[in-house]
């Protein structure tokens, strides 16, 4: 079946796994395409296997060299591609990503469990990769995780590592080269149910916020 195309904006989602948010933004209406990038094969064929609606199909790597090693977790090769109703999947490091292997920029980002997943001393590299993806005008959804009371291992643990609105807003704060706005514009108890404070407190948490932030180019 061909790829079918609709007006609307290109969504890239970071570090996907095998996440709902994908079936989501393909299906809307406002959306003309979402790129999910993830370096496990995995969890894309899994995807592409449970969405049968959303037609997707492997492709052909993202460069047009040759390449012989069929090592599908080669991780330092060309993006393996997936292409589906106004979907694509990539497996890969996000950190060698470019627009060129992703079909070119974006007008939003959703990150939800990607940069708290990335090891602090990366931090910087990886908004190196956003800030070359993201079009000018366009807007970047965060989703962290903020470990705000508990033991120093708990607090220091990760991933997801630790990150607060104000966290946030100083890393993309700095870049003034291409961010024009940060801002914090919601958070949620973690702990607020029984469930999710017993999961917490396991790991030596007392509390925990979701923390949503919002970066406009």
């Amino acid at each position: 079946e061909a790829r079918r195309r609709r007006g609307g904006i290109r969504v890239l989602v970071p570090l996907c796994g095998k996440t709902v948010d994908l079936t989501h933004f393909a299906m809307h209406d406002g959306v003309a395409e979402v790129v999910g990038v993830d370096g496990v094969s995995k969890a894309l064929e899994e995807f592409a296997s449970e969405n049968p609606t959303l037609g997707l199909k492997k492709v052909h790597p993202t460069n047009s060299s040759t390449n012989d090693n069929d090592d599908d977790d080669n991780d330092n090769g060309p993006f393996d591609r997936w292409e589906g109703n106004n979907i694509v999947l990539l497996k890969g490091d996000f950190f060698d990503l470019t627009p060129e292997a992703a079909g070119g920029t974006f007008d939003a980002v959703w990150d939800r469990g990607s940069l708290v997943a990335i090891p602090p001393d990366s931090r910087s590299e990886y908004l190196d990769v956003t800030e070359r993806l993201m079009k000018p005008g366009g807007t970047m959804l965060i989703s962290t995780v903020d470990r705000r009371e508990g033991t120093e291992e708990g607090r220091e643990d990760g991933p997801p590592f630790s990150l607060s609105g104000g966290d946030v807003r100083e890393l993309y704060g700095s870049r003034t080269g291409w961010v024009d706005s940060v801002s914090t514009i919601d958070e949620f108890d973690e702990c607020g149910d029984p469930r999710g404070r017993e999961r917490w407190n396991a790991k030596g948490l007392m509390s925990v916020f979701e923390v949503i932030s919002v970066v406009k180019a």
